[in-house]
């Protein structure tokens, strides 16, 4: 398997031969031809490592700079994330997005001072259809 890595921080550096196991393990399982990663760590990444290839067919390996195409995964990505600032308290998705984001505004005046975080991750308030609408006349990539 190709890997490919920026100059890892000192102090990850027992840990590589773990991480290389772990996620040549994970791509075999998953029959994924090519995988990157990055820790952060206080803010800063300190450690990127690349595996695998990008393109089957050109040979084409991963690097640790490679653009993948993930298209509607950010949209767990997203609730993930939201779901996890909810359960440490810092935000309450039944609450307004203005609370949280003053500049919020939808076309309707009302409907923008009564979303909802919840609202913005269900389909339950009509911006759904327009941006379905919109990337059907764009390839996913965009």
């Amino acid at each position: 398997m190709n890997i490919s890595a920026d100059i890892p921080n000192p102090s990850l550096a027992s840990l590589i031969p773990d991480i290389d196991r772990l996620a040549a393990e994970t791509m075999a399982v998953w029959k994924v031809p090519g995988a990157a990663l990055a820790i952060v760590q206080g803010g800063e990444v300190v450690l990127t490592r690349a595996f695998g290839q990008r393109d089957v067919e050109a040979d084409l390996p991963v690097t640790p700079h490679t653009h993948f195409v993930i298209c509607s995964i950010t949209k767990s990505f997203t609730a993930t994330a939201i779901a996890l600032l909810h359960n440490e308290g810092l935000l309450d998705w039944g609450k307004p997005v203005r609370d949280y984001l003053p500049e919020f505004r939808l076309h309707d005046a009302i409907a923008t001072e009564r979303v909802t975080i919840r609202d913005l991750l269900i389909p339950s308030i009509g911006a759904a259809a327009a941006r379905l609408a919109s990337l059907a006349r764009r390839p996913c990539a965009s």
